[in-house]
C-alpha cells in the first residue's frame, strides 16, 4: 500500500498517517459507568508494534451535561495534519457536528468548530480529505436528510451542506432528548400518559410535530 492510499484508511477506529503512525480517537468518561457526559480522546503511537501515548482529551465540555459522540478521523497525507469530525453537544438546547484538526500528531488540537448553523440535529459524520487537501464532512439531519459539507481552507470554514440524498426513515427527525429534554421547536403538545401508551413510570408524553406534518406517535419523556 502506498504512503497516500495508507493515510485514507482508517481500520477499526484507528486512522494511518503516511509515515506509518496510528491514530486512535474514541469516548472516555469521568468515571466508569457514565454514559451521560462522555468526551473525546486520542492516542497515537509511531508504528503497529509501539506504545500508545497518554491520552489527550480534544476539547472541554460548553456545559454541565456536555458530551461528545461518534468520531470519525482521517489524516491528510499530503500535510500530515489529522482531522476528526463528531457529534457535540454545545447546550441544552442545540447538539451538532463539528471539526476539529491537529498538526502535530495529535499532541494539541484547533477549537471544535460547527461545520454550519443551518443542520437540524445532525449526525453520523464521516470525513474524508482529497488529495488537494480539502475536506469533506458528511452525515445526516432532520432537514437535508444525507448531507456534505466541503471545506477549501482546513477545516476552518464550510460550504453550506449540500443535500446528497433522501433518507427514508429519518432517525434524525425524531424525538432528540438533550439532557432528558426534547428540544424546543420538536415539541407541540405535552399531555399526561394515557392508558395503553408505552411509557416508564412517571413519564410525561411529548407529540413531535415535523416540518408541518401531523404529530408522531406518543413518545415518552421522563
Amino acid at each position: 500500500m502506498s504512503p497516500a492510499a495508507r493515510a485514507r484508511t482508517v481500520h477499526r477506529g484507528v486512522a494511518f498517517g503516511a509515515s506509518g503512525r496510528e491514530y486512535l480517537a474514541f469516548l472516555a468518561a469521568p468515571y466508569c459507568g457514565d454514559s451521560l457526559t462522555p468526551y473525546l480522546v486520542v492516542t497515537t503511537r509511531a508504528t503497529g508494534t509501539g506504545r500508545w501515548e497518554p491520552l489527550i482529551r480534544v476539547t472541554t465540555k460548553t456545559w454541565k451535561y456536555g458530551f461528545d459522540d461518534a468520531a470519525a478521523r482521517r489524516v491528510d497525507a499530503r500535510s500530515g495534519r489529522v482531522y476528526l469530525a463528531w457529534t457535540r453537544s454545545l447546550s441544552k438546547a442545540e447538539a451538532t457536528t463539528v471539526v476539529s484538526s491537529s498538526s502535530d500528531d495529535g499532541k494539541t488540537w484547533s477549537a471544535a468548530t460547527p461545520v454550519s448553523t443551518s443542520l437540524q440535529h445532525p449526525h453520523h459524520a464521516t470525513l474524508a480529505v482529497a488529495p488537494d487537501g480539502d475536506v469533506y464532512v458528511a452525515g445526516i439531519d432532520a432537514k437535508l436528510g444525507v448531507w456534505i459539507a466541503r471545506s477549501i481552507d482546513g477545516a476552518k470554514t464550510f460550504a453550506p451542506p449540500k443535500a446528497a440524498a433522501q433518507l427514508r426513515a429519518n432517525p434524525a427527525a425524531g424525538c432528540a432528548l438533550t439532557a432528558g429534554e426534547p428540544l424546543p421547536k420538536e415539541v407541540s403538545s405535552v399531555r399526561r400518559p394515557r392508558p395503553g401508551d408505552q411509557r416508564r413510570p412517571g413519564s410525561r408524553v411529548c407529540r413531535i410535530r415535523r416540518r408541518g406534518r401531523e404529530p408522531d406517535a406518543p413518545t415518552s419523556m421522563p
